[in-house]
């Protein structure tokens, strides 16, 4: 039991007391999960019926008095992160008032990890599909849910690019990507740039063109190179074969064609070594006096 308020006075002269009431109505009253009143105001009455005070808790000091709430009908708006509603994922509002809904075209991690938007669910085929705003009036509980791929940034090393999806620096998580690279990557004098072998995530990869790559996590594609030489052949006999690129370091072999010669006819020409010149390999047969 509550302790009963009591005052003391140093009465010196006539002096009239008045206790001071403050008439309290319950702020909410619960419907059911979607639906509840709010007070609005409450109006006091003496035992005439006179209004005699207002407000959300009035005071009062005359007794008997009556009170009477107004409640104003709210309905529950909600949606889901990264989408809010009225500024907020969740809100109670009053019945018939104008709500909107909005959530990001892309909501960023920072961490090479984004949510794109893919649409409201309910809303397909609708011109408010994509939207980013929505505004409804209030008539009733409301729900509206934003739809989100994830995706993965994909950072690729130039001259080498996203072939498919073409140019693509974010990529649907569980999706494949296509990644080239010009071949050769650079050349000049008969030396030439090529690929060696990609490198994923400081991982060393494949070593195909183009290369496929799943995006189930953000990609960070480079690659390694080599070095390739043009080896030409030259012969005074038969047919060389035909010039070939090879590795810096690498070995190579290459026979003409046919592998003897008669010149003059009595005399038989065989393949006897071949000879290195700088950067070009040139096949060299010599006559018989050489051998």
């Amino acid at each position: 039991m509550e302790p009963i308020p009591t005052i003391s006075v140093d009465v010196q002269k006539p002096t009239t007391i008045s206790a001071i009431h403050t008439v309290i109505l319950p702020p909410v009253i619960q419907i059911n999960d979607a639906a509840r009143l709010r007070l609005e105001t409450v109006v006091v009455f003496d035992q005439f019926g006179a209004p005699i005070a207002s407000g959300r808790e009035p005071k009062v000091s005359h007794y008997p008095i009556s009170a009477q709430g107004f409640y104003v009908t709210q309905v529950l708006v909600s949606t889901k992160w990264p989408a809010v509603v009225n500024g907020s994922t969740s809100t109670w509002v009053d019945l018939g008032s104008r709500v909107v809904f909005q959530t990001p075209d892309v909501y960023d991690f920072r961490n090479g990890t984004r949510l794109k938007l893919a649409g409201w669910a309910g809303l397909e085929y609708t011109e408010e599909e994509f939207a980013l705003a929505i505004e409804r009036v209030a008539s009733r509980s409301i729900t509206l849910t934003p739809k989100y791929r994830t995706q993965y940034r994909v950072w690729v090393k130039p001259p080498a690019y996203v072939a498919q999806p073409p140019n693509a620096t974010w990529a649907d998580r569980d999706s494949e990507i296509v990644v080239t690279i010009p071949t050769p990557i650079s050349e000049s004098a008969g030396v030439r740039i090529v690929l060696r072998q990609w490198v994923i995530n400081g991982v060393p990869g494949p070593v195909e063109i183009p290369l496929r790559a799943k995006v189930d996590k953000p990609l960070n594609i480079t690659y390694l190179t080599k070095v390739q030489y043009l080896a030409t052949f030259v012969t005074r006999y038969g047919q060389a074969p035909p010039a070939v690129w090879a590795d810096a370091g690498s070995a190579i072999a290459a026979v003409p064609t046919p592998t003897e010669a008669w010149d003059p006819p009595s005399a038989a020409i065989r393949l006897h070594r071949l000879a290195g010149h700088n950067r070009r390999s040139c096949l060299h047969i010599p006559s018989d006096a050489d051998s």
